[in-house]
């Protein structure tokens, strides 16, 4: 896999260390190689700018983590991309399909039963998210909200 990469003009990067862990960045070994000093890092080992946030945010589902690598990805190859998705996930149990979209961090929650399903709406300081059951219009709802508060 090394060789094709290399062929492909990507470097590799096996032997980087890490000299010091900060509250905002990870500083790698100052004797590294020199093609070694564009490191991208994408999944939830990263907070990683989101633009529709408006700040950094961790990605904790697969979903999002593979958008970041996407994002990475494309950067690391000189194009322009952002991530710019609203995070969110869904899960099947049996036949029910839980679904949330959100920022991830909140201090307070509402359930709203439904007749065959319910929402939970979580709050922080004018941010909102959601988590579904059989809900889909409120699943929407939220997306819009999270965009239009964004903003």
């Amino acid at each position: 896999m090394v060789k094709i990469l290399s062929d492909n003009g990507v470097g590799f990067v096996g032997a980087t260390t890490v000299a010091e862990i900060g509250d905002s960045c990870v500083v790698l070994d100052e004797h590294m190689h020199a093609s070694a000093r564009n490191v991208y890092a994408a999944g939830d080992v990263a907070l990683a700018h989101n633009v529709t946030a408006g700040r950094r945010i961790r990605a904790e589902h697969w979903r999002d983590a593979a958008q970041e690598g996407l994002v990475a990805g494309l950067t690391a190859a000189g194009f322009s991309a952002a991530w710019d998705q609203v995070p969110g996930f869904s899960c099947t149990i049996g036949d029910s399909v839980l679904k949330y979209r959100g920022w991830g961090s909140y201090e307070t929650c509402r359930l709203v039963d439904n007749h065959n399903g319910f929402t939970v709406w979580y709050e922080a300081g004018g941010d909102v998210g959601v988590l579904t059951l059989n809900a889909d219009e409120d699943h929407q709802r939220a997306d819009e909200l999270l965009r239009a508060l964004a903003r």
